[in-house]
């Protein structure tokens, strides 16, 4: 069985989502808890997880650019 492209989104969407909670989590946590927990370790895992979110979003902008392209990109018909 092929590797698709929607096997490929199938894989992305769920982590993106999960990366998405991470960066959302960390970075409420250095804003209203740095002082009550371990601000060096928060800050590597929002860092980090920024950084795999952007990776995730640009796959994911690859992976869904026929569909892009076609709904954003139409030709103008001629009259």
């Amino acid at each position: 069985m092929a590797f698709t492209k929607v096997a490929a989104l199938k894989i992305t969407n769920p982590v993106i989502a999960i990366v998405a909670v991470a960066q959302a989590v960390s970075g409420l946590m250095m804003a209203f808890f740095s002082e009550s927990i371990p601000f060096a370790a928060v800050r590597q895992v929002h860092l980090y997880s920024g950084y795999v979110f952007v990776a995730l979003f640009l796959l994911h902008l690859y992976l869904n650019l026929p569909w892009i392209k076609s709904t954003y990109f139409k030709k103008k018909r001629q009259p």
